[in-house]
């Protein structure tokens, strides 16, 4: 993998989906596990879960504050209860008119529209993993296709010290979610650059600046910093990564005022000349029963509605007894028990769960990660075939005596 050296750009800002009540069958247990050590910066995290979890049952979901620590909540693995408390919920516009062969896999449906752009955006809500996973299917055909660079706001600006294999907490914020993190350890295998763009502290507004002005701060920035780096790269094809209105191609309009604001991708349109291929996951929901390509929208009424990207990639409503989401096994993921006595553990206090190849550190993003709550109906874990540590942690992170299993295949 190359890494690209940026000076000094900052962590994105801070910022699971839908599981299955069954908690699946067990796994085969190894031989005595080894004694782990801890990393600090893991068990921080950890412990900043269990307070998420408090704070976010306490908090008034009309303030807002639910959505900031239901964040943590999704990273921990349980967007489930962020859909069953109308923290997600499915978008008021809907997207039916499909894009070329609704037959052909997304990812196909993607590249096709992507043709020899040399810009690709795509963003995500920042609480729901599957986007994700749908970014990392891709990769592997925008490499094919020439791309040779991804670029994520979450990147911090010490990309040119990650390591080449592995993908550590150290790598970004929103990368200890274990399926961002497996997106970001399949870019690193096909040897994709990696690019941070988000704002440098010196480049943020004054501490007294208010929301527009703090908003126009960082949209400069971070479409002035990709276009320095495609000012040194100018061949460079990349894909980039944002969150929610980043991707916005025009101006939206204000709900509160007259004016408008001017989102990162408008902005880099505007500074380079270049016309990237934009993509929304965040826009419109599916009544279709598969995720979708669409370059229209409808409001409740039917009445077409303003497109901000040149494509919208659209997704069928949660059903309500999904935990953990079908596409983590549609992905090759397999459902694993928790040891009985961990269960039993928990039904006296709330322990979180982590699963880790054998061979990787404490500070390696896990393969997966599951918060469940005191007395709560136990949720499996879920992972591809292979050797794991796992791990239970309560709200000090001490942990339990790891267990080390092997997933083997259906």
């Amino acid at each position: 993998m190359k890494i690209l050296s940026a000076a000094a750009l900052s962590f994105a800002a801070i910022a699971m989906s839908a599981c299955q009540n069954n908690s699946g069958p067990e796994p085969q247990t190894l031989s005595a596990p080894r004694a782990p050590t801890y990393d600090k910066g893991q068990t921080f995290l950890r412990t900043s879960f269990f307070e998420a979890l408090e704070a976010y049952e306490d908090a008034d979901v009309k303030s807002g504050r639910k959505g900031f620590y239901g964040q943590k909540l999704s990273m921990a693995g349980r967007e489930d209860i962020l859909r069953q408390d109308g923290v997600i919920r499915p978008s008021r516009f809907t997207c039916d008119e499909v894009v070329g062969d609704a037959s052909a896999p997304l990812t196909e449906q993607i590249l096709n529209v992507i043709g020899d752009a040399q810009i690709v955006i795509i963003n995500e809500d920042h609480k729901i993993a599957r986007h994700r996973e749908t970014i990392r299917a891709i990769l592997p055909d925008l490499r094919d296709a020439g791309f040779t660079a991804y670029a994520a706001e979450t990147f911090s600006e010490y990309t040119d010290t990650m390591s080449p294999d592995r993908v550590t907490m150290r790598d970004g914020f929103y990368i200890s979610e274990p399926t961002f993190g497996r997106l970001v350890n399949a870019a690193k295998n096909l040897g994709f650059t990696l690019v941070p763009y988000e704002q440098r502290d010196d480049q943020t507004a004054p501490e007294d600046a208010d929301r527009s002005a703090r908003i126009e701060a960082r949209e400069t920035a971070q479409s002035g910093n990709l276009a320095a780096f495609l000012s040194e790269n100018p061949d460079t094809k990349i894909l980039v990564h944002v969150g929610h209105s980043h991707v916005a191609e025009i101006p939206i309009p204000n709900s509160r005022d007259e004016g408008s604001t001017e989102w990162m991708a408008s902005k880099f349109k505007n500074l380079t000349g270049l016309d990237p291929v934009t993509l929304s996951q965040t826009a419109c929901k599916t009544t279709a029963g598969l995720p979708i390509l669409s370059d229209q929208k409808r409001n409740s009424s039917g009445a077409t509605a303003l497109m901000l990207t040149d494509y919208t990639i659209a997704y069928p409503v949660p059903d309500e007894s999904e935990t953990r989401g079908d596409w983590r096994r549609a992905r090759g993921d397999i459902e694993v028990a928790l040891p009985e006595a961990w269960v039993q553990k928990n039904k006296t206090k709330t322990l979180l769960f982590e699963a880790r190849p054998i061979s990787a550190p404490d500070e390696d993003v896990p393969s997966d990660r599951i918060l469940i709550r005191e007395s709560e109906e136990t949720l499996p874990l879920l992972l591809p075939p292979g050797d794991y540590r796992v791990n239970a942690f309560d709200n000090e992170g001490d942990a339990e005596t790891p267990v080390e299993i092997t997933v083997s295949k259906p």
